[in-house]
């Protein structure tokens, strides 16, 4: 076993040794799924360590993993005691490593899928990205209002450290930002294999941002009573939303990095297109049909639950219809070639119906055939009886 496969186990084991002892703290139940996130984030980096060691970003995963469960350990015991010398200081600095993992993140997409920053002048994020954490967690403060900056200067150090806190803030906004530029950047001299790792990578980032946004949005609108615990917006619906668009972060990248079944995320973003378009459209449509037809047929029957079946009955009616709709309009906006390619041959289809012509048929499935698949040469033999 190599050096290498020993570091990538050892780091896995103390993420689950730091999982295993966060859920035994009791935490609550969004606690309990981001410890599974967090495991797969380890999970996934131990096997790209161990499969593709020269890889950084199987490293970098293993390590979010473990100051994401270190830094949530780390804060189950409440406040740091200010009188407490150096141990304090060793666990308030695990306890606020919780920023290293919202910093690497965006230096892990900058060197996705190769390792290497597009660029050289890529390399100045990667820098500004440890300056960041380094800077953060002097500067950020527990529950009781202790920072690391405090303990080594003095309690005189809070409002430099409120500035600092600002100003961390926005650079890992900054941070994400360049992160997307760089998936940009990198797209315009890809070649098809790594455009195809890319689409991996930005179909998980959808999901992620949709969760977020989703979840926010639901924060500040009456749809929070339905979850009133809730005290940010990624805990929303016990936190369930988020932690799915989180873990498939690291299952969209290990997929990209080992080119595993690489080419199948068109037929998955074109399912998810449909099938999350249909949901969104059924939803609306069963609720529209409740309300009007209670709001109808309420003077004959008297809050049966006639409306409810009328609108269930309806919307399994209207499925298939709009399924297939919607599918034709996804690959018509999306899927040109194919949409095109389906469309070529239905028409040679109907015409093979009604050709009699042997010289007519041979040109246009020919015809056909070079203009859906393509390629370089086309020929026809026919064996005489």
């Amino acid at each position: 076993m190599s050096m290498r496969t020993i570091i990538a186990v050892a780091l896995l084991l103390a993420a689950i040794a730091f999982s295993a002892l966060d859920v035994a703290s009791a935490a609550p139940v969004p606690g309990y799924l981001f410890v599974l996130a967090w495991g797969v984030f380890a999970l996934t980096g131990a096997v790209l360590a161990i499969r593709r060691p020269a890889n950084p970003i199987g490293w970098l995963f293993l390590v979010i993993a473990v100051a994401a469960e270190g830094s949530q350990l780390a804060s189950n015991g409440g406040p740091v005691d200010p009188a407490g010398g150096p141990s304090s200081i060793l666990r308030l600095i695990a306890a606020e490593a919780w920023v290293v993992p919202f910093g690497l993140l965006p230096v892990l997409l900058i060197l996705f899928p190769t390792g290497r920053p597009p660029t050289r002048r890529w390399r100045i994020p990667i820098v500004l990205a440890a300056v960041i954490i380094a800077i953060s967690v002097l500067s950020s403060t527990d529950d009781g209002g202790t920072s690391v900056l405090s303990l080594l200067v003095g309690t005189g150090a809070a409002p430099l450290a409120d500035l600092l806190q600002t100003v961390t803030g926005v650079g890992l906004i900054g941070l994400f930002l360049a992160a997307v530029a760089s998936l940009f950047r990198r797209r315009r001299s890809a070649s098809a294999e790594e455009r195809q790792q890319l689409k991996w990578v930005g179909y998980a980032g959808a999901i992620l941002a949709m969760a977020f946004i989703g979840t926010s949005v639901a924060f500040f609108t009456p749809l929070h009573e339905l979850d009133h615990e809730a005290t940010v917006p990624v805990t929303m619906f016990g936190g369930v939303p988020f932690v799915t668009g989180l873990i498939a972060v690291p299952i969209a990248v290990g997929v990209a990095v080992l080119r595993y079944r690489l080419y199948e995320i068109d037929a998955l973003i074109s399912r998810t297109l449909v099938y999350g378009s249909l949901t969104a459209v059924l939803v609306l449509a069963y609720v529209a049909g409740v309300v009007a037809f209670q709001f109808l047929l309420s003077p004959f029957t008297s809050g049966s639950p006639v409306a409810v079946a009328v609108s269930t009955l309806g919307v399994v009616a209207l499925f298939q219809p709009l399924r297939r709709g919607i599918q034709s309009a996804v690959d018509r906006r999306f899927y040109r070639a194919k949409y095109d390619a389906e469309r070529t041959l239905d028409a040679f289809a109907a015409r093979l119906r009604d050709q009699v012509d042997l010289d007519a048929l041979e040109r246009e499935l020919l015809d056909a055939v070079g203009r859906t698949v393509q390629p370089v040469t086309a020929g026809l033999w026919l064996r005489l009886r």
